[in-house]
């Protein structure tokens, strides 16, 4: 799911939902604006778009609203792991059969 961008009104440089300053250019937030109704409000109430028009960003423009490495998944090491132990449990049974 697509999650809400914020911006800077000073500069337009993405901004992460609970910055309190710019990363680009150090203006001071006070409050978050929506895009589309113009509504302002706490950085908290807009944790899942506007709560006055439901305005949440989507499409290509749309980021994470925390930028930074994406979040990898353990799933693949851990089941990398497991057909590993899997493979030698067999190799172990063969051997024990065999000998």
């Amino acid at each position: 799911m697509n999650r809400a961008t914020f911006t800077c009104d000073s500069c337009q440089a993405e901004v992460d939902l609970h910055d309190t300053r710019c990363p680009s250019c150090g203006k001071v937030f006070d409050a978050v604006r929506c895009p589309r109704c113009g509504h302002q409000g706490s950085p908290s109430a807009f944790s899942n778009g506007c709560p006055k028009c439901r305005y949440l960003a989507t499409g290509p423009q749309a980021a994470p609203s925390r930028p930074g490495r994406p979040r990898k998944s353990l799933f693949t090491p851990v089941m990398g792991v497991l057909l590993a132990l899997l493979v030698v449990a067999g190799i172990l049974a063969w051997v024990l059969r065999q000998g």
